[in-house]
């Protein structure tokens, strides 16, 4: 199609577009301002969350790590494992303070469980892959 139907078919799809150029420019702008927004919106809240994530890591960390030393902190004095004070209540606290956490087990060089937020797990023997899979998490150090 040429000449003027062309021209009066373009009028009538764009007839905001042939009035003015800068009405045509408002309008592409409130077309495509939501769609960044949009784009803005998406982009931000993924950087929050992995943000939130990466804090919840952290805290995670850093409550395992404080158990840890705690239960070194006591090998070094030369408690037995299973005598370690306190041991069970540095746990049950870590637990309380981080919803997060769904159990603490704390298992010995053979898997067996020493401590743990489940008492009745008290005394089983921790599968060999998972204790290689858990371990690896916070891995105990006791020289000195």
């Amino acid at each position: 199609m040429s000449g003027p139907a062309a021209s009066a078919v373009s009028a009538v799809w764009w007839p905001a577009f042939a009035a003015s150029p800068a009405r045509a420019f408002a309008q592409v702008l409130a077309l495509l301002l939501p769609v960044v927004a949009g784009i803005v919106l998406v982009v931000w809240q993924q950087a929050v969350s992995a943000q939130v994530e990466s804090l919840r890591d952290s805290r995670f960390r850093f409550s395992l790590h404080q158990v840890k030393a705690a239960l070194e902190s006591g090998l070094r004095l030369g408690f037995a494992p299973a005598d370690l004070p306190a041991a069970q209540g540095l746990i049950d606290q870590v637990l309380a303070r981080q919803q997060d956490i769904l159990s603490v087990d704390v298992f010995d060089a053979q898997g067996r469980v020493l401590f743990s937020t489940d008492q009745s797990g008290v005394g089983d023997s921790v599968p060999r892959g998972k204790r290689a899979r858990d371990s690896a998490i916070v891995p105990f150090s006791t020289s000195v």
